[in-house]
């Protein structure tokens, strides 16, 4: 064997090394956003469980603004502009920690989110007043009506300090007249 042939041995063993490891980088990088999108998901529908839960706006509730105390919020207005990083539950206890009803248990640190990721997710609600605008489209609107758009919407700071968004739901919430 020449020296020629081993050096071509070797940039072909470089070459197809350095192919593999931006292979296996691009998996992990793929698995990492799956797993990310995946856990802003469940945090999304999370929120929106706790948001149908509360009442409907009556016509002469006013707005208070977005404080970071959901335990004083009283109806689905309440929660226009309310934003928290890390995310919380309404009893203010961060995923992992939280149990039945809100109350805190004890899991193993392995059982829970790494407080570093946690720091770097940011939940957000927006609470728009919706009616019809006479053309069958939706309009947003400041007086009282029966709809309500919300929009959850989870997001992620990188290291970088680069902001994306993993999770974005929207649901409609409508006021139902009571029974007689």
């Amino acid at each position: 064997m020449t020296l020629v042939e081993a050096l071509l041995a070797v940039t072909l063993a470089t070459l197809c090394s350095s192919a593999l490891v931006t292979v296996v980088t691009q998996s992990v990088q793929t698995t990492d956003d799956a797993v990310y999108t995946q856990l802003a998901s469940g945090l999304a529908d999370q929120l929106l469980e706790e948001l149908a839960s509360v009442r409907f706006p009556q016509a002469d509730s006013t707005r208070p603004p977005a404080t970071g105390n959901r335990m004083a919020f009283d109806d689905l207005d309440d929660y226009h502009g309310w934003s928290a990083r890390p995310p919380r539950n309404r009893a203010g206890l961060p995923p992992g920690t939280d149990g039945p009803s809100g109350t805190a248990v004890s899991r193993p640190q392995s059982h829970r989110p790494s407080p570093l990721w946690l720091s770097r997710l940011t939940q957000e609600v927006t609470v728009e007043r919706l009616q019809e605008d006479g053309t069958g489209q939706w309009a947003v609107v400041s007086q009282h009506t029966p709809l309500r758009r919300v929009t959850v919407r989870i997001s992620r700071t990188d290291a970088q300090g680069v902001t994306r968004v993993l999770c974005e739901r929207i649901q409609i919430f409508t006021q139902v007249a009571a029974a007689p």
